[in-house]
């Protein structure tokens, strides 16, 4: 259904006259509004590569110009022109939950914040299948870098722990006091030693979000959070523009992470 949506999405006719800085008019914005959900639904069913552009060009909906009509037309050809497709493999009974989790400070056109997240299924034999994935703008505005990262993974945390304890209802006892294995990856340095460290971070709203997730992992329900490279951070798609969507659409499709990360 999604590779058929992607044929049945049409461009934007624009007058080759008409200014890139034009205001778009109401019936012009219904059209961008329509183009936008159709690519969101996309975004959401297989291809993650496009979420972050789609999501920007949503954000300024009530300031939009020729420009974004023309951004929304060239991420149609991209989804026509670049089929995607999602593999499932089989994991066996022994397996773990894998979240990877991203952000980007004031990237947005409002000045607000980009978080995304990654949430995989590891099998044994380091095989994985997508689960789901979100980008979305941060619920707050956040003073640093450290903070939109810590609000993205805490979005993330969030998510994973309630499939992780979905996940162990049906396949496992509920009482067992066993937890999934979660692991959580991110990119951010600052993030990982604020975490691991004793010492609170300066911003009070903020300790929040790192206690919380601190607790989770005195109690198990969360195994590790693991500091990886920028280049091994396969959400950095959903966060920002320009960055290679190939990591997170190449796992989907071969089911296989980068060999240091297992």
């Amino acid at each position: 259904q999604p590779a058929r949506l992607c044929q049945n999405v049409e461009t934007v006719l624009i007058d080759k006259d008409r200014v890139k800085t034009s205001p778009l008019s109401s019936s012009e914005q219904t059209l961008l509004r329509s183009k936008i959900g159709q690519l969101l639904w996309l975004a959401r069913q297989t291809r993650p590569d496009i979420a972050f552009d789609v999501a920007a060009i949503s954000s300024k909906i009530k300031s939009s110009t020729i420009e974004d009509l023309k951004k929304v037309n060239k991420i149609i050809r991209k989804v026509q022109n670049d089929p995607v497709s999602l593999q499932f493999q089989n994991l066996g009974h022994d397996v773990k939950f894998i979240l990877f989790s991203d952000a980007s400070f004031g990237n947005l056109p409002d000045g607000g914040s980009q978080g995304g997240y990654v949430v995989l299924l590891m099998g044994d034999d380091g095989k994985v299948n997508p689960i789901t994935w979100q980008s979305k703008k941060l619920r707050r505005v956040v003073r640093s870098t450290l903070a939109s990262e810590a609000l993205a993974l805490a979005d993330g945390v969030d998510c994973v722990i309630s499939l992780a304890a979905l996940f162990k209802e049906l396949m496992h006892n509920e009482n067992d006091l066993m937890h999934t294995p979660v692991d959580c990856f991110v990119d951010n340095k600052d993030l990982y030693h604020a975490i691991y460290s004793d010492k609170p971070v300066g911003e009070k709203r903020l300790r929040v979000e790192i206690n919380a997730i601190k607790q989770l992992l005195q109690g198990g329900e969360l195994k590790e959070v693991k500091w990886i490279q920028t280049n091994e951070q396969i959400a950095n798609v959903l966060t920002k523009h320009g960055a290679s969507g190939q990591d997170i659409l190449r796992c989907f499709e071969k089911g296989l992470l980068n060999s240091s990360l297992l």
